[in-house]
């Protein structure tokens, strides 16, 4: 009979313990890893509180974006006039309503006037847009990014606040399940501490942001260049669709109800034909590089 001595046989169960104090080491590391990965915050590349004009510059450089007038659909309270920006003054004012195109990656500066309840008063809105949409080829005005601004909005601007707001594209797996109203744009209000970009991102996707109050607009920021027109276009509403005509099947009379198991076709919408206007800054071309 063979014996193995005691110091071979503790020489044979030594790479043994080893192995199982390295497992359990190489567990609990992970495990404090994966438990530090969650508590520390994303860092993330865009902030609402960035410098006017940095995040559209950097989106304009993503597939698809540059050279897109996206149509953008501008509103204000009842009897309020807008204008944008353009070769170092303020266009022609709309009343109400204004649906134009603007580019991703330029600042667009706009004036509101006669504003309801503040006679004389003017405010300075920016809108700087993040992301275009992608409607069907053809029907691009039928979809624009509406952009309200309201009169509690522009109350608070001529008092002095800043006011940011971030327009969004809802998620559709998380929107709610109502009908909303053309006429008003839904919002809600954020604590200051929040940043409204990144509450915006966790909704949906950011398309937009509208800054607003504590500045005014001076003859002396043209001219120091702090305020620089951009290309854009303007675009006449389409006219409201006709009425559809309802198509049901030879030798069937159907209800018209949303409720019948029959369900009746609808021909397609006529398409129409929008001439744009092209607004483009003196001497300078829509795709040419910014003044420095």
């Amino acid at each position: 009979m063979v014996q193995t001595s005691p110091s071979r046989r503790f020489a044979w169960q030594r790479p043994t313990a080893l192995l199982v104090v390295l497992l359990f080491v190489a567990f609990v590391a992970a495990w404090q890893s994966s438990a530090l990965a969650q508590e520390l915050p994303a860092h993330r590349l865009y902030r609402g509180d960035m410098p006017t004009g940095i995040i559209g510059r950097a989106q304009a450089l993503r597939p698809g974006r540059a050279g897109y007038f996206q149509p953008v659909e501008l509103k204000t309270p009842e009897g309020a006039k807008i204008s944008v920006c353009e070769d170092g003054r303020y266009g022609e004012a709309q009343e109400t309503r204004a649906l134009v195109g603007f580019l991703i990656g330029p600042v667009y500066y706009l004036k509101v006037t006669n504003i309801p309840l503040n006679e004389g008063v003017e405010i300075f809105p920016t809108i700087e847009l993040l992301d275009r949409l992608c409607p069907p080829a053809g029907e691009e005005l039928r979809f624009p990014i509406p952009i309200e601004l309201t009169l509690e909005e522009l109350d608070l601007a001529a008092q002095g606040k800043f006011i940011t707001r971030v327009i969004y594209l809802e998620d559709p797996q998380a929107a709610l399940g109502v009908r909303q109203d053309p006429d008003r744009q839904r919002y809600f209000e954020v604590d200051r501490g929040t940043d409204v970009l990144e509450m915006a991102d966790r909704l949906g996707r950011p398309m937009a942001i509208l800054r607003m109050g504590s500045r005014v607009t001076t003859e002396q920021d043209f001219i120091e260049g702090n305020v620089r027109p951009a290309a854009y276009m303007r675009y006449p509403f389409p006219a409201a669709p006709a009425p559809q005509r309802l198509v049901v099947p030879p030798g069937q009379d159907l209800p018209v109800s949303d409720f019948h198991e029959h369900v009746p076709r609808v021909e397609p919408d006529q398409k129409w034909t929008i001439i744009p206007t092209y607004v483009f800054p003196q001497d300078r071309s829509p795709y040419a590089p910014p003044r420095r």
